[in-house]
């Protein structure tokens, strides 16, 4: 059993709660609950963070979890600069992403930065090949003749390529800040 197990069950007992009553009163699951307790689980931080409000204790950011978060943050750095070189390569940041991702998820779930950036990524990869063949298809369809619009494809690849790198530079340097913001809506696939 790990010493957070224990220290939450201490607080538990202590404060006379059942894991009923702290399940409904932390709104956490009872089986989480019941699974951290056992030492089954390693639950995140905002989980904590609400068992430990309800238990009226301050809740110890954990020097593992911060040493997990900046590891994450360097490797997401990483990812960037390898995502920005291999972008000559059609398709080369899904490559990345995706060596990334079964990198991040083969340990356990990566911090929320990371999972932004992954799903950024893929989302934007997908769509700079819908826009790269919907340029093509509609300038044929406009000209009538496959030859005529042929740069129409280049030009929206590389302002593809363009805006992905600016969306990466921008989110490395609000890595650096300390406060991650992901610039543009991202819906969350992780």
């Amino acid at each position: 059993m790990s010493t957070l197990a224990e220290h939450l069950k201490q607080l538990r007992v202590k404060n006379g709660l059942t894991q009923e009553a702290l399940a409904d009163q932390s709104n956490v699951s009872l089986r989480t609950i019941q699974r951290i307790e056992l030492g089954q689980v390693h639950p995140r931080n905002s989980t904590l963070s609400l068992i430990f409000e309800s238990l009226g204790a301050e809740y110890p950011a954990s020097e593992e979890s911060d040493e997990n978060s900046r590891r994450s943050i360097k490797l997401l750095k990483v990812m960037n600069l390898l995502i920005i070189l291999f972008m000559a390569i059609p398709i080369g940041n899904v490559l990345v992403t995706v060596t990334f991702l079964v990198v991040f998820f083969k340990k356990k779930m990566p911090s929320e930065p990371v999972r932004h950036m992954l799903s950024f990524q893929l989302l934007w990869s997908l769509t700079t090949l819908l826009l790269f063949f919907l340029g093509v298809f509609i300038s044929n369809l406009v000209t009538g003749n496959a030859g005529n619009g042929q740069y129409i494809g280049l030009i929206i690849y590389v302002l593809c390529i363009a805006y992905n790198i600016y969306t990466l530079l921008r989110n490395t340097a609000s890595l650096n800040s300390g406060a991650f913001k992901m610039s543009g809506p991202v819906p969350n696939f992780f």
